[in-house]
């Protein structure tokens, strides 16, 4: 019988959902938020090359090591005093892949896995998820594909177009959630949070494909460089 035997090291620091809060509520620094995306996706492919699934990707399961190295954990074996309190889901129930919510008999997928992913990088820039309740959210959720919407054309990502979000401008819209947070998602940024938000699970990329876009084409593999400010920051245990 096949066995997926897990093995890490005991880490120094606390999650980077915990650095967050404490000294980054409003988001880590953009250069920060793409090289821990990179590093979390490569594992994130490494799993479902092997046909695993995570099921619980967010801030709460991501650790740096001494060596600024990312470490993609899995809730059920983390532990941290100052939060144990927390949902085992890491976010909303509202915030859930619309496949899940609609109808948990599917189980998670892959393309779960990827909808986390878009929910881990609107976390990591802006602090948190930027809307408070479903309704806000699923508008939001629209207003990301409106915005950066994404062409594929026999799989060439760069076949790509941006629609105009005038409908999602209103109250509970696209550009309303995110003025609440004071700043607007980069272009680069936004275009991955979208793919990986797409509501139908077949359109979204897989994570070999996320690689290929422009978000991690110029990221540093240092992350001495990248994670400078949080390294200063960083509160041990």
């Amino acid at each position: 019988m096949d066995e997926l035997w897990i093995i890490m090291p005991t880490l120094p620091r606390f999650s980077l959902r915990s650095v967050i809060r404490s000294s980054f509520p409003k988001g880590i620094p953009k250069k920060s938020v793409y090289f821990i995306l990179k590093q979390t996706l490569k594992a994130l492919d490494y799993m479902h090359g092997k046909n695993k699934l995570h099921r619980n990707i967010d801030a709460g399961c991501i650790f740096l090591d001494e060596e600024s190295r990312v470490k993609l954990a899995f809730r059920s074996l983390t532990y941290e005093e100052n939060y144990s309190n927390e949902s085992p889901g890491g976010y909303p129930s509202w915030t859930m892949a619309p496949e899940l919510m609609f109808d948990y008999r599917k189980g998670s997928s892959k393309a779960s896995d990827v909808w986390m992913l878009g929910l881990l990088a609107l976390e990591l820039f802006y602090g948190g998820i930027p809307a408070f309740d479903f309704e806000e959210f699923q508008f939001l959720v629209m207003g990301i594909e409106d915005e950066f919407g994404v062409l594929k054309k026999n799989g060439n990502i760069n076949n790509r177009r941006v629609l105009g979000s005038s409908r999602f401008t209103g109250k509970f819209g696209f550009l309303w959630c995110f003025s609440k947070r004071g700043k607007k998602i980069p272009e680069a940024l936004g275009e991955f949070v979208g793919a990986c938000l797409s509501r139908d699970r077949k359109k979204r990329p897989t994570t070999n494909q996320l690689m290929e876009y422009e978000l991690f084409q110029k990221i540093s593999s240092q992350g001495d460089k990248c994670l400078a400010k949080l390294n200063k920051t960083w509160k041990y245990s």
